[in-house]
């Protein structure tokens, strides 16, 4: 937890300077045989911080900002959308053939949850 406090989770920037590479150090440590991990995306969830935006510009200022927790179980990927995502994932960094290749094998989406506050009960 103090890894991740001092950061601001709606600054995409910061984020993806300071807090991927724990994302990234946390995957590589839970799959040590994985040959690549590549950290993406991160949402932010805040209800009160959604409904301030929204209330004043009719639309979220906050990059990827979600309204609050998801309220039902779901996959983020269906089989044919993990592939295509993944491709379009590795398109800037890989060769088409190692893109190939690489689809050809097991990989995984992986949910990586940062705390933002300690919570005691």
């Amino acid at each position: 937890f103090h890894k991740t406090s001092g950061f601001d989770v709606y600054d995409s920037p910061q984020c993806s300077e300071a807090l991927y590479p724990l994302a990234e150090e946390v995957l590589r440590r839970a799959f040590p045989s994985s040959t690549r991990v590549l950290v993406f995306d991160h949402i932010a969830r805040n209800v009160d911080r959604y409904t301030a935006e929204i209330n004043a510009d009719q639309k979220s200022t906050t990059p990827m900002l979600a309204p609050g927790p998801a309220i039902s179980v779901h996959g983020d990927y269906t089989v044919r959308s993990g592939y295509t995502r993944s491709r379009s994932l590795l398109e800037p960094w890989e060769s088409e053939e190692r893109i190939n290749k690489a689809l050809e094998q097991r990989f995984a989406f992986v949910n990586v949850w940062v705390p933002l506050k300690k919570v005691q009960q």
